[in-house]
Protein backbone atom coordinates (compact mmCIF):
# COMPACT_ATOMS: atom_id res chain seq x y z
CA UNK A 1 0.00 0.00 0.00
CA UNK A 2 1.01 3.56 -0.50
CA UNK A 3 1.48 5.82 2.26
CA UNK A 4 0.44 9.37 1.31
CA UNK A 5 1.49 12.23 3.05
CA UNK A 6 -1.05 15.30 3.99
CA UNK A 7 -0.90 18.37 2.28
CA UNK A 8 1.12 21.12 3.62
CA UNK A 9 3.89 19.29 5.53
CA UNK A 10 6.31 21.32 7.31
CA UNK A 11 10.09 20.79 6.64
CA UNK A 12 10.33 20.21 10.45
CA UNK A 13 8.16 16.88 10.10
CA UNK A 14 9.40 15.76 7.18
CA UNK A 15 13.16 15.95 8.06
CA UNK A 16 11.99 14.52 11.91
CA UNK A 17 10.52 11.64 9.83
CA UNK A 18 13.53 11.41 8.29
CA UNK A 19 15.99 11.42 10.48
CA UNK A 20 14.11 8.81 12.65
CA UNK A 21 13.84 6.11 9.01
CA UNK A 22 17.50 6.61 9.25
CA UNK A 23 17.19 8.03 5.66
CA UNK A 24 19.70 11.00 6.84
CA UNK A 25 22.06 12.23 8.81
CA UNK A 26 23.19 15.88 9.99
CA UNK A 27 26.91 16.49 10.58
CA UNK A 28 27.93 17.48 13.85
CA UNK A 29 28.23 21.10 14.54
CA UNK A 30 31.18 22.38 15.89
CA UNK A 31 31.16 25.94 17.77
CA UNK A 32 32.86 29.03 16.31
CA UNK A 33 36.25 29.20 18.31
CA UNK A 34 36.28 32.98 17.58
CA UNK A 35 32.65 33.42 18.08
CA UNK A 36 31.34 35.87 21.01
CA UNK A 37 27.84 35.34 21.80
CA UNK A 38 28.00 38.88 23.63
CA UNK A 39 28.81 40.93 20.68
CA UNK A 40 26.03 42.48 18.43
CA UNK A 41 28.75 43.38 15.77
CA UNK A 42 31.79 41.31 14.23
CA UNK A 43 35.19 41.47 16.02
CA UNK A 44 36.59 42.64 12.76
CA UNK A 45 34.39 45.79 13.01
CA UNK A 46 36.08 49.12 13.63
CA UNK A 47 33.84 51.54 14.34
CA UNK A 48 36.12 54.08 14.00
CA UNK A 49 37.72 52.72 10.66
CA UNK A 50 36.75 54.86 8.02
CA UNK A 51 37.71 54.75 3.80
CA UNK A 52 39.69 57.71 2.56
CA UNK A 53 36.61 59.73 1.54
CA UNK A 54 35.05 59.72 4.69
CA UNK A 55 37.36 61.14 6.84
Amino acid sequence: PINYTPLGETYGVILEKLLKAGAITLPTVKPHSGFDSTRAIPSWYKENDFCNFHR
